[in-house]
């Protein structure tokens, strides 16, 4: 899976990915996506140890899903295989000795013991859990004396491979209530700044609220198939659309009604020679137009769908309706 993001601090857009082995993983065209700036581990911790009461044997596990608030960069939620559901947060300050860097033919570069590194590589370390830092520096300046190497720059940084469990810190600041399956799909309302949807292979959709673990709705728009893309309505804030296996879009309307999907229609036609439905696994709305939605298909089908001006003109009372679900939660959990 993979998101992006905007950096104002970097005047640049980044590219996150997450994948089956334990990684989440921050890319820049700055170094043309040679490899990563910055990433995290999704290994079991106090905050997450995967289902159950007892901590979870494996060392890692695999990352489905992410994205990152629209109102605010630094927050981002990340969805696993198990089911959970792991809030983090992704700074690009410069602290410690990068954040005094000098520079040296444009770039940036700190003096560390017998090594200039760049402010790139150093904030690498700078980053990694504490406990690891020394054994992390150790391995990479090895690797530097080794190779004659007399500044030490990102790529030197994962040429010494470290352990990425040492040099990674841990995704998990928050975890939230776990679904019972791989985790899909997750979207952050445009509308409100900690109110998020998930879909798994459990069959469900949820509402969270970014500040409390408790999900806020369970919505099930099919019995038997598991809901595998999510979009929300850039023009109606209790409108989104989700789409199952079996290649069927759910629209949403939460004014209407916050069991049942408002409109249910086939996402592809079944195929003649085949006689094969190809599932919808992504959907996004039309930024500039609500009444616009795209969905494709595992056959790599693309479609435009057309929607009525109910469910893509903005109505009265709608904003207010999602603050109440947002204000309630907080409530609760006080």
């Amino acid at each position: 899976s993979a998101a992006s993001s905007s950096s104002s601090a970097l005047s640049s857009y980044e590219l996150a990915s997450t994948a089956g082995d334990g990684k989440l993983l921050v890319w820049t065209m700055a170094n043309q996506l040679r490899c990563p700036v910055r990433g995290f581990s999704i290994t079991p911790s106090r905050k997450y140890h995967g289902h159950g009461k007892t901590l979870n044997r494996f060392r890692v596990m695999g990352g489905s899903s992410m994205h990152f608030s629209p109102m605010d960069h630094s927050n981002f939620v990340l969805g696993t295989e198990g089911g959970g559901l792991l809030k983090g947060l992704h700074s690009v300050r410069n602290t410690g000795a990068s954040a005094a860097a000098s520079s040296r033919g444009g770039r940036s570069i700190v003096k560390d013991g017998d090594f200039v590194w760049t402010a790139a590589a150093h904030r690498l370390i700078e980053v990694a859990p504490v406990k690891s830092q020394f054994e992390v520096k150790r391995t990479i300046e090895k690797h530097a004396r080794l190779n004659g190497v007399k500044e030490i720059t990102i790529d030197d940084v994962y040429a010494a491979r470290p352990d990425c469990s040492q040099l990674f810190p841990p995704v998990a600041t928050f975890a939230y209530e776990s679904h019972a399956g791989p985790v899909y799909s997750v979207q952050f309302s445009p509308f409100h700044r900690n109110v998020f949807l998930t879909a798994s292979t459990d069959s469900s959709v949820r509402m969270y609220n970014m500040l409390q673990p408790k999900a806020l709705l369970h919505l099930q728009p099919s019995q038997n198939a598991y809901v595998s893309a999510l979009s929300w309505s850039p023009t109606r804030p209790l409108v989104f659309a989700a789409s199952d296996v079996s290649s069927r879009i759910h629209l949403f309307d939460l004014r209407e009604s916050m069991i049942d999907p408002v409109l249910t229609f086939d996402g592809v036609d079944v195929d003649d020679q085949a006689k094969l439905r190809h599932p919808v696994e992504a959907m996004a709305f039309n930024p500039k137009d609500g009444a616009l939605l795209a969905s494709a298909d595992r056959s790599g089908r693309v479609q435009v769908w057309k929607l009525s001006s109910k469910l893509a003109e903005s109505q009265s009372g709608e904003v207010d309706l999602l603050d109440s679900l947002g204000a309630a939660a907080v409530s609760s959990k006080t």
